[in-house]
């Protein structure tokens, strides 16, 4: 098209043009359509108020899919009965000895796997001292409320009994010579079953509901395995064994938080029961040999020791006041006084299966019993032979004996008087 031909509209303009007529004007622009802003004027919510808003609208949601956590509060009270329960019934309630703890179900190898397996799970309900119970039940209310809510109440006493009990297992399978005790695995439990909940189901979770959550269990979870490395007398391996089983139970319970979750809780449930029941189940049925019972060994120590103390103290009395010759006197020691401690340490030689944790307790314990035999034995000839270096040895070997017996680990309920200052004619002066 030339620069000189018009325009289309020209053109219509001119054709409908009268003729001698001035050409129409061009039309008027259409002017565009401006719609009304309808959220102007309306206040912006902060990221904070945004954040707290989900999280009320996620607190909703665990409501309506456990209306009623009453699980971790019944588990707190049976905890704080039980231990008051102890506590009325003698038992210290600041630091409590081994034998109390034992008796009221404490977990210990050579019981618990000796046909007392029920240990395993009264263990979790017991507790040494009342810090022990405070640090635990804080742990458990704080970790568990949410829990119970996300897997419901039967999922959650299946993951809190379920990693208890895997605690108690590890504790017996790592630690045999160790009596323990407490929830401690079982919280465990817990926080890995949270963490893997959250791990699977992180598109449940608001946003700032869900990085608050993963700091404040990796931060738990680190710190107190940190802690159980590093201080003496806490159960690593109850922790470790409860933290596992967690992690697998929650990964079978994990699911999406939907209006579907309520129906899915009876299979999840059933499945992670069977996994746990079966498992566990192995673990007990193959279980190593158990050890030897140390503290009922040390028992039969001390309930044969004072006896024989006291007839030769009894003895030696009769020999003061010479009421008792020197023959007497050895026929008492040779009969009666010195095969209990021969039958002691035979029977410590035969004892097998001895963790290498307590070894050295055992040889300490066989080389007092050895002293104490060999004492007897210079007693007898300083009578025979009416030795007086023959009885200055005895007392040597003696005192060497107390100074083992007082290392011995555990210690003896009562002192034992030693027998050297008895008898102080037993030795004629020649003078």
């Amino acid at each position: 098209m030339s620069d000189s031909e018009p325009a289309p509209s020209d053109q219509l303009d001119q054709l409908f043009a009268a003729p001698g007529a001035a050409p129409l004007p061009p039309a008027p622009a259409t002017p565009p359509l401006i719609l009304p802003d309808l959220n102007a004027g309306a206040p912006v919510p902060p990221p904070q108020q945004v954040q707290q808003q989900a999280g009320g609208r996620f607190q909703d949601l665990l409501g309506r899919l456990t209306p009623v956590g009453w699980v971790t509060p019944a588990l707190v009270v049976l905890n704080v009965a039980y231990y008051v329960l102890m506590v009325s019934r003698g038992v210290d309630p600041l630091q409590p000895d081994v034998m109390q703890l034992l008796d009221w179900g404490a977990n210990y190898a050579p019981l618990t796997w000796n046909g007392q397996s029920w240990r395993l799970l009264s263990s979790m309900f017991i507790h040494i001292g009342i810090l022990h119970l405070a640090v635990n039940m804080w742990s458990l209310w704080s970790v568990g409320r949410m829990l119970e809510l996300l897997v419901g109440n039967i999922g959650y006493l299946i993951l809190f009994f379920a990693s208890g009990i895997a605690g108690s297992l590890a504790s017996l399978w790592w630690n045999g010579d160790i009596v323990s005790a407490g929830a401690s695995g079982a919280i465990f439990g817990l926080l890995g079953a949270f963490a893997t909940f959250i791990w699977n189901r992180a598109d449940s979770f608001p946003v700032g509901v869900l990085g608050q959550l993963r700091s404040s269990l990796a931060k738990c979870i680190g710190v107190n395995l940190l802690l159980g490395a590093a201080i003496q007398g806490i159960d690593q391996a109850a922790h470790i064994g409860g933290l596992v089983c967690g992690l697998v139970c929650g990964w079978l319970l994990s699911q999406p938080l939907d209006q579907y979750t309520v129906r899915r809780r009876f299979q999840k449930n059933l499945i992670t029961a069977a996994v746990a029941a079966l498992t566990l189940g192995i673990l007990v049925v193959q279980h190593p040999a158990p050890p030897p019972d140390l503290f009922k060994e040390l028992t039969i120590y001390d309930e044969i020791v004072p006896p024989t103390l006291n007839k030769f103290n009894a003895a030696a009395a009769k020999f003061d006041k010479r009421e008792m010759t020197a023959p007497q006197l050895v026929e008492i020691v040779r009969q009666e006084i010195l095969p209990p401690w021969i039958q002691v340490r035979t029977h410590i030689d035969t004892l097998t299966n001895i963790p290498s944790g307590r070894r050295e307790l055992m040889h300490q314990i066989r080389q007092q019993l050895l002293l104490r035999e060999e004492a007897w034995k210079l007693m007898v000839e300083a009578l025979e032979q009416d030795d007086r270096l023959k009885f200055d040895e005895f007392k040597t070997k003696w005192k060497q004996a107390d100074h083992l017996r007082s290392q011995l680990e555990p210690k003896p309920q009562k002192p034992v008087k030693s027998p050297e200052n008895r008898g102080r004619n037993v030795i004629k002066n020649d003078e």
